[in-house]
């Protein structure tokens, strides 16, 4: 279903590992540029984004942000600067939400949960990630460390041209979100197998 990932994962780290100048822990900034995408300040990053459609008759360029571990100055930024609704801006901070999509003027509001497989419990173990998406612009926010953002932001960073818009950068995250799924529906399914066996078996 997605598109070839870089090898290993050394080279995603390699890709997404360095800040935005001048960026808060836990803030990333990126935006496409003709020489390819670059980590930019957040300042200028919520610039782009709060730019009004077809301000300067020029393009404005892709921009992605993504914020781990918000707090009141996260949620300061998200709603003062970059304007989204304080409902959406709540649901980012207090988490606990059930997977949705809003539409805002302008943009997008969605939550949804990436999974994986807690080794140490044998359980599922679950991140809600949340996604504003705007004309021009991705912003995420999430708790911890989301696989699936730093995947497709290598991604990004290595093939600008076949994230030509937002909306593949979208289709992009939710598709590796979804195909993560897999394994953990695979695991559960021999481990129900195993049971089933045991009980048919004595």
């Amino acid at each position: 279903m997605s598109a070839a990932e870089p090898a290993d994962t050394e080279s995603l780290e390699a890709l997404v590992a360095p800040l935005s100048p001048g960026a808060r822990p836990g803030v990333h900034a990126y935006a496409a540029r003709p020489s390819g995408v670059h980590g930019i300040a957040l300042e200028e990053a919520v610039e782009l984004v709060r730019r009004p459609r077809g301000a300067e008759q020029v393009v404005a360029p892709l921009v992605w942000i993504d914020v781990q571990n918000p707090d009141e100055a996260a949620a300061t930024i998200l709603r003062d600067r970059l304007n989204f609704h304080p409902l959406a801006v709540e649901d980012c901070i207090r988490g606990r939400q059930r997977p949705k999509l809003d539409r805002y003027p302008g943009y997008f509001f969605l939550v949804l949960y990436t999974t994986r497989v807690n080794p140490g419990r044998d359980r599922m173990a679950l991140t809600e990630l949340h996604v504003f998406l705007g004309e021009r612009y991705i912003v995420t926010v999430h708790d911890h460390k989301v696989k699936e953002v730093g995947e497709v932001l290598a991604r990004w960073r290595a093939a600008p041209s076949r994230f030509e818009g937002v909306g593949a950068l979208a289709h992009a995250l939710m598709d590796a979100v979804v195909d993560n799924y897999i394994p953990v529906l695979n695991h559960f399914a021999e481990r129900a197998e195993r049971v089933e066996n045991a009980v048919f078996n004595q």
